[in-house]
């Protein structure tokens, strides 16, 4: 979420019959209206989504382009911030500082990007999966909104908007006509069932199997009975509605055995259902596939399996992915993956590549490199191994794939010589190029782009362009009007004129009239807080930070530093950014995907995807979590996304199964929903509530 600025921002990702799939970030208001798309274009699978504040710039990661993108928050500006071999299928993504951190699904580690240098940091290797991921700080959760002062006079629900709130209730109260306080609503919607408590469900929640009322009333007897079925359903004697499939295939589905008595067997279609021993018709595409989808195993009886390399068999022969296998989930069924393999080590390493003599060995990967590439100061193997131990000695570098700066003898790719970019300290890499670029205020002649020519040199009655470009025909052109340019006019050698402005101002859209830059509004200076008159910007800080050497950045005068906390299904970790120390946060989980934090109340929240709940708990000096708590426990199907309000003090989250996004109190009070359907897979979200818009991200779902 983005609370300076009330939005917030989701990613989605759906099927389409045309495109194969669609992925796109959505944004809206924090209250779920003004609802619109944000970025669609060049998107399937955007994972994860992360603002930084201080920019006003999006990031988030793509696990099908296996790239990472930026854009500004006014919609500008997109551009790919990096695609290197380290991205796998990268899931959770954080922004801090200059950095972006990162988790990867597949490979199980967490990465460190640095947006100056461009240099990836391999900060930790785990089993897989690995998920959520946030940067614990106090700068990501600064500012403030009309929510800030005595919850913005609201009497349950504050949420921010541009430029102000609104009150809003809990789904089983009506907000009143002063529009501030709340009352019991005792009614509900056509399409919602109203609990003994007042509280109100949608009525596709009734007889799911699931307690929604909190007293199980909606699953009553009582309750399923008097419930007409759709027409393509069973009316079970005790009111439960069932599809008509499911009638008479030795399945007790209704709960009262009436589905399944004074029934004859179904008859199987011969060419398209395979025939179960129990009675049962089944697809014949799920013949001889490992799952025991008869009930009574005859689908699976004399069946030959086989495993591809990278899959691993399970002793029922189902095939599953390799890195399934000792990850601690019984993923076969019999626990064939986790018994068999995994000895005392725990997860099964992977196999050993061989290198040649000449070659060497990477430690974490096992990839093999040349071996002159070792100690020449440049990190080739991810975790950096062919450069430790080189006890001060430097190789020279390898003259057929990389450059050696003149000054420092660091080796850089060659592919970075003559790029424009400064890549040695020393410069020696842009040194001598054939195709120099003359930067402003600097301009080439028309036929010779070796020569750059400051503006003192055009128009000064001497030629030096061979061509004379930079004396004729243009230089007239100045002294007539300035040619329509409000402040400067400059002859470019070859081109013509073109207008120019004084320190301060820039061309509008004609490119002729200077105006006044809105260095504040697009926050192009000025980390915290931006004030301008004219041409004048003044920077300074919100309270606990204080002003940098160069006038624009803040940084934080409390000596509290920052650590990851990430997400690996059965455990919440973190690492030290300072001592790079690594410790256990929560432990026996049962697979926790979102997690998120409130700094100043030392709070971590997380979602448990299959106890369809929400969690919290308190952040102790000693580095574990206490007090661990239920937030939300009821009404739940996949919580996938999760986002603190940290002004207003809400808690905002992502139902991918529900497709939906609610909202409620930090202690998981006055819950109710903002936005409902329309979407195809939600997962991530990401709020600015200073401005008070909710960003979501929509992905393929995962094992």
């Amino acid at each position: 979420m983005f609370v300076n600025f009330s939005w917030m921002y989701w990613t989605d990702w759906e099927e389409d019959e045309v495109n194969d799939s669609i992925g796109r970030i959505e944004k809206a208001w924090m209250d779920g209206s003004n609802r619109q798309i944000f970025v669609t274009s060049n998107m399937l699978w955007p994972n994860g989504l992360t603002l930084d504040h201080g920019t006003s710039t999006m990031y988030w990661c793509d696990a099908n382009y296996d790239h990472i993108e930026k854009i500004y928050l006014n919609g500008t500006g997109r551009q790919v911030v990096y695609n290197g071999k380290q991205l796998n299928h990268p899931f959770g993504i954080s922004h801090y500082r200059n950095s972006i951190f990162w988790t990867e699904y597949m490979n199980a580690s967490v990465f460190q990007l640095d947006l100056t240098s461009g240099d990836v940091t391999l900060l930790r290797s785990e089993r897989p999966p690995l998920f959520g991921l946030h940067v614990y700080n106090a700068q990501s959760q600064q500012g403030d909104n009309a929510c800030s002062v005595n919850y913005g006079g609201c009497g349950t629900l504050c949420l921010a908007i541009p430029g102000g709130r609104v009150c809003a209730c809990a789904d089983n109260q009506l907000l009143e006509k002063n529009n501030v306080t709340c009352s019991v609503n005792h009614s509900c919607s056509n399409d919602q069932f109203k609990c003994l408590n007042n509280h109100c469900i949608p009525k596709r929640w009734l007889c799911d199997g699931i307690n929604d009322c909190g007293n199980n009333e909606d699953e009553s007897n009582n309750t399923c009975s008097a419930q007409a079925c759709q027409p393509n359903h069973f009316s079970c004697r005790n009111g439960r509605c069932i599809p008509l499939a499911w009638r008479c295939d030795r399945d007790d589905d209704c709960g009262d055995m009436s589905d399944e008595t004074s029934s004859s067997l179904p008859t199987c279609e011969p060419l398209t259902q395979f025939s179960c021993s129990n009675g049962r018709c089944i697809s014949v595409k799920w013949h001889c596939d490992s799952d025991d989808d008869c009930g009574d195993g005859s689908d699976e009886v004399s069946c030959v399996h086989y495993c591809s390399n990278t899959q691993f068999q399970c002793s029922s022969g189902r095939c599953i992915p390799d890195h399934w296998a000792c990850d601690g989930d019984d993923d076969c069924g019999d626990f064939s993956d986790e018994n068999t393999t995994c000895g005392g080590s725990g997860a099964a390493l992977p196999p050993v590549i061989e290198c040649s003599g000449d070659e060497f060995h990477c430690t974490e990967d096992g990839t093999c490199i040349p071996e002159r590439w070792r100690c020449d100061g440049d990190k080739d193997c991810e975790d950096g191994s062919d450069e430790v131990a080189c006890e001060g000695t430097k190789r020279i570098c390898d003259p057929k794939a990389k450059f050696t700066c003149k000054d420092t003898g660091k080796c850089i790719t060659k592919s970075w010589v003559c790029d424009g970019d400064i890549d040695c300290e020393d410069r020696s890499d842009e040194d001598s190029c054939e195709a120099a670029v003359c930067k402003p205020p600097k301009y080439p002649c028309a036929n010779d782009t070796s020569i750059c020519l400051p503006p003192e040199k055009i128009c000064n009655g001497k030629t030096d362009c061979a061509d004379q470009s930079d004396e004729r025909p243009f230089c007239d052109k100045c002294l007539v009007a300035k040619v329509g340019c409000s402040h400067q006019c400059t002859v470019v050698p070859g081109t013509g004129v073109v207008c120019s402005c004084p320190p301060g101002l820039h061309l509008d859209s004609n490119n002729r009239t200077c105006e006044a830059v809105d260095y504040c509004s697009r926050h192009l200076k000025c980390s915290q807080v931006c004030e301008q008159y004219k041409t004048t910007v003044k920077c300074s800080c919100y309270p606990g930070w204080r002003l940098g050497p160069d006038g624009d950045s803040c940084h934080s005068t409390d000596p509290f530093e920052a650590f990851i906390i990430f997400s690996i299904r059965h455990e919440i970790r973190r690492i030290d950014l300072h001592k790079r120390d690594y410790s256990l946060m929560v432990p026996g989980l049962r697979n926790t995907i979102a997690l998120d934090f409130h700094f100043n109340h030392s709070l971590l929240y997380w979602t448990d995807v299959v106890e369809d709940k929400i969690y919290r708990g308190r952040l102790s000096d000693s580095g574990g979590v206490t007090g661990i708590e239920v937030v939300v426990q009821h009404g739940l199907a996949t919580p996938e996304g999760l986002a603190v309000d940290w002004i207003a003090g809400n808690l905002y989250w992502i139902d991918s199964n529900l497709d939906q996004i609610e909202v409620a109190r930090l202690n998981g009070d006055m819950r109710t929903t903002l936005i409902a359907g329309w979407m195809e897979h939600p997962r991530a979200i990401a709020l600015d509530p200073g401005q008070g818009w909710v960003l979501i991200h929509i992905s393929p779902g995962f094992k």
